[in-house]
């Protein structure tokens, strides 16, 4: 795929590490226009990991809390929402 952004052709991996930064599992690369999500839900590793282990993701995976309890991922702050507060601030 083209990505017009990076004016090249993307790849999309997965890697999954532990506390101490070790590989654990590297699944096949995929074109660039997969969303995160798809890609975890495609290899189906969420099943193998077990509920006492915290998984730490970035939002690209929206919706893994549904599939693992112990599920840390930081909130996405809203474009609109950083527009007005910008909006709404007073300049001196």
């Amino acid at each position: 795929m083209y990505s017009g952004k990076k004016r090249q052709t993307t790849r999309k991996g997965l890697i999954m590490t532990d506390e101490t930064r070790q590989i654990g599992f590297i699944p096949m690369s995929k074109n660039g226009r997969r969303h995160d999500k798809r890609l975890l839900d495609k290899v189906d590793i969420i099943r193998h990991i077990s509920p006492e282990v915290t998984i730490w993701a970035d939002t690209g995976f929206q919706g893994i809390d549904k599939q693992h309890p112990n599920t840390q991922i930081p909130k996405r702050e809203l474009e609109k929402d950083l527009y007005r507060l910008n909006k709404n601030k007073k300049i001196k």
